[in-house]
């Protein structure tokens, strides 16, 4: 046994010996605790500082948690609003992509309508150069012509045009009526005639202009056009009359353009409305 375990538990020397040799005295003397002891010192006065400043926060912190509840019951009604909106958003984008769809599928009828329309002007300007040999007259009395409505007509026009207008014999390919026919007496609305030459067509159509008459009744030639020419034609019916009214000369163009002669020169329109728009600037209708 050592002289350390023989000594009295109670004397002062073995007290300080066990004091500065216990485990506890020694980490308290070791660099990391020496280090960290003046920190956490400083952390505690700190903080005893701080704890009248945190009581006097804590009504604050009550009243702030029910002002946030008292702001999230306001903005909720906008809350609702906004997700209102967005199902409507949601809807008309829908509709959006729907009519897109329809107005592509209505772009590609246009375009196939384009085309069509294409098609039916050149049918039509086709059949309108085929005809334009033909001459329609009106007022000629049913069954007048006889069995041989060619050489018939051939004889009117020499009797109601005159020879003179003619440099030989006018050569007819054929003559018939047009429609349905009307009783003994009456006159037919169309009695149709085709040249072989178209000069001798156009000396009927001037001359046909002053008046001709047959037999006492009064006899009417028309260039014989396809259904809808007269149509396109009529559309300049407007314009010509304001320019009539005006004294400014015009006249049409085959198959369907007016052409008016002003202090300008000779302008050739396509259209009624690039006519009207003429007539506005330069005669203020």
């Amino acid at each position: 046994m050592s002289d350390f375990d023989k000594e009295d538990p109670e004397s002062p020397r073995l007290q300080f010996r066990k004091q500065n040799h216990s485990p506890d005295s020694q980490l308290l003397r070791s660099p990391l605790v020496q280090s960290v002891v003046p920190a956490v010192w400083l952390a505690l006065h700190h903080c005893e500082k701080m704890e009248p400043i945190l009581n006097a926060a804590m009504p604050l912190k009550g009243k702030v948690h029910e002002n946030t509840v008292a702001l999230s019951s306001a903005l909720q009604p906008i809350a609702d609003t906004l997700d209102s909106i967005k199902q409507t958003l949601k809807l008309h984008l829908g509709s959006i992509k729907a009519l897109d769809a329809s107005a592509s599928d209505h772009g590609d009828r246009i375009a196939q309508l384009e085309k069509n329309r294409c098609r039916v002007l050149t049918t039509d300007n086709i059949e309108s150069h085929s005809r334009r040999s033909n001459v329609r007259a009106i007022g000629i009395l049913e069954k007048m012509e006889g069995a041989d409505p060619t050489n018939f007509m051939t004889e009117l026009l020499l009797e109601t045009v005159s020879s003179d207008y003619f440099q030989h014999r006018p050569i007819l390919e054929r003559a018939y009526r047009l429609g349905q026919a009307v009783a003994a007496g009456g006159t037919d609305s169309n009695k149709l005639r085709l040249f072989q030459s178209f000069q001798d067509k156009e000396r009927v159509l001037r001359r046909s202009r002053d008046g001709v008459s047959f037999r006492g009744h009064n006899i009417r030639f028309f260039q014989n056009y396809s259904a809808d020419l007269p149509l396109q034609r009529a559309a300049f019916r407007a314009v010509k009359a304001a320019l009539y009214k005006e004294g400014v000369r015009f006249n049409m163009l085959y198959p369907a353009r007016l052409r008016v002669v002003s202090k300008d020169g000779f302008k050739i329109f396509e259209t009624p409305e690039a006519a009207q728009a003429f007539l506005k600037d330069h005669y203020n209708h």
